[in-house]
């Protein structure tokens, strides 16, 4: 059983520990014994301390903490800016980041996947490629690459697409069939994307249009 550590922010970190319990469970019925043992949680966020603390143990901020060999982390956090720094942080402290696939997420065995990826539930289909260290929560997928860092959120839908690095699809956001969203680039909740999304762009509205503001992290 390893232990297992969720860095938390935006109070996604919640639902990845609701994930972990999800996978114990599984594990438990065909292995007889849970595969993660949840050692705590390490946020930098004063807000989320007094909720998450219902659930796992505070461990202290993330800036401050040292790993060990003995652990695994998980990465509850949405933003792909966010996500980006911790990593950078923490693996440069030898932290090493676990892929979490929940039980109910359906994969076919040539999906190609990287490192600290969050995947959970839905599907994804034949011929996708996903990079490291990104969350797919909720959201239907078929024929994608996805780079590293992005974040793709509840019933979006994406279909025959390229998404680059570091970029978010809110809740329900749309991208049509064989379109592409840049870097660093933000789709927003109940937005339909039918052109290409460039690169820092922010758009919004069906269709989809660009936004004023500049790029912001996703609380």
């Amino acid at each position: 059983m390893k232990d297992i550590i969720i860095i938390s922010s935006g109070f996604f970190g919640v639902q990845v520990f609701d994930l972990i319990a999800e996978i114990n469970e599984k594990h438990m019925r065909d292995m007889g014994e849970m595969k993660y043992r949840v050692k705590g949680f390490l946020t930098d966020s004063e807000k989320e301390i007094s909720i998450f603390s219902r659930f796992a143990s505070y461990l202290g901020d993330w800036k401050c903490w040292s790993p060990s060999e003995e652990e695994v982390y998980a990465l509850g956090i949405v933003d792909p800016k966010k996500k980006e720094e911790v990593v950078q942080y923490l693996t440069a402290k030898n932290a090493k980041f676990e892929t979490l696939i929940g039980p109910r997420a359906l994969i076919p065995t040539n999906i190609v996947y990287g490192q600290g990826c969050i995947l959970n539930p839905y599907c994804l289909k034949d011929n996708s490629v996903i990079g490291s260290y990104v969350t797919m929560w909720a959201t239907m997928a078929a024929e994608i690459e996805i780079g590293n860092y992005t974040s793709t959120m509840g019933f979006a839908n994406i279909t025959d697409a390229f998404i680059g690095e570091k970029s978010l699809v809110e809740h329900h956001g749309f991208i049509a069939v064989g379109n592409s969203m840049g870097n660093s680039a933000v789709l927003r909740a109940c937005s339909l994307a039918v052109r290409n999304i460039r690169d820092n762009s922010i758009v919004t509205g069906v269709p989809a249009r660009k936004e004023k503001s500049e790029y912001s992290m996703y609380k």
